[in-house]
């Protein structure tokens, strides 16, 4: 009688990998609970304590710096910033980008902050731009922009469909703290005005939240909005978005 052969065991990671590769494929989103220890978040967050410590000395868009009333609410251009691109080359970062998108690399990053001096809504759309070094005319891609200083334009759905974005809490984030909404499978395509309002109005939505250490991960064009956050204190996100090392023609990223 031949010996038995054993068989493989799924490891308890292996099934959180495949859950998040199935509600990406069939939602276009995933959120986990909590995903980063409580070491890294004293990092994240004492990092970003002493950006704040060095006063907020002007609120104009180009340097990249958002505020209201003395109060820092966006940061953009952080991936200039030693300790968050250390988080980005840290392991739990790397093992899940591996699991999800092999090869992508970090090509954004933007700290958003509402609190009750700084607190806004978030219409209904899809994250439809990139930000490159500079504008070069490639078939396919516009319309341009600028935001904080840094060149931005639309890219074919191509393009988008090889990024994925992972949005970290650095707070906790329930229902009362302006969380992610989000409308399930719409992420496969660009949608019209006319189709986002219907689709707003016909479908259900989702409520991402975390704990603080959770993480959201999306894609692009995933259908998203947030409303303002009811409760006082932080809701701390760093959003970062990750794509292919090279772009069509001679675009390259703002940063990466």
């Amino acid at each position: 009688m031949p010996p038995k052969v054993a068989e493989p065991v799924i490891q308890k990671k292996d099934l959180m990998c495949l859950d998040i590769l199935k509600s990406l494929e069939a939602n276009g989103f995933r959120a986990i609970d909590r995903y980063l220890d409580d070491r890294i978040l004293r990092t994240l967050t004492s990092g970003f304590k002493l950006l704040d410590a060095a006063t907020l000395k002007s609120t104009q868009d180009d340097l990249g710096v958002r505020g209201k009333r003395g109060v820092t609410f966006a940061r953009r251009n952080l991936l200039s910033i030693e300790f968050v691109r250390q988080f980005i080359a840290s392991e739990p970062v790397i093992s899940l980008i591996d699991t999800i998108s092999p090869g992508v690399m970090a090509v954004r990053a933007i700290l958003f902050d509402k609190t009750g001096d700084a607190n806004w809504t978030v219409p209904w759309h899809q994250d439809r731009s990139i930000a490159v070094a500079t504008r070069i005319d490639v078939a396919g891609f516009g319309p341009w922009s600028k935001k904080a200083g840094v060149v931005h334009v639309q890219p074919p759905v191509s393009v988008l469909e090889g990024m994925v974005t992972l949005r970290f809490s650095l707070d906790a984030c329930g229902p009362d703290n302006g969380p992610l909404r989000t409308i399930a499978a719409t992420h496969r395509s660009i949608l019209t005005a006319t189709e986002v309002v219907t689709t707003v109005r016909d479908h259900p939505e989702s409520i991402c939240t975390t704990k603080a250490g959770g993480v959201v991960i999306m894609r692009p064009l995933i259908l998203h909005a947030s409303s303002p956050a009811k409760v006082t204190g932080h809701r701390r996100v760093l959003h970062v978005e990750f794509g292919p090392p090279t772009l069509p023609g001679e675009l390259r990223w703002a940063m990466a």
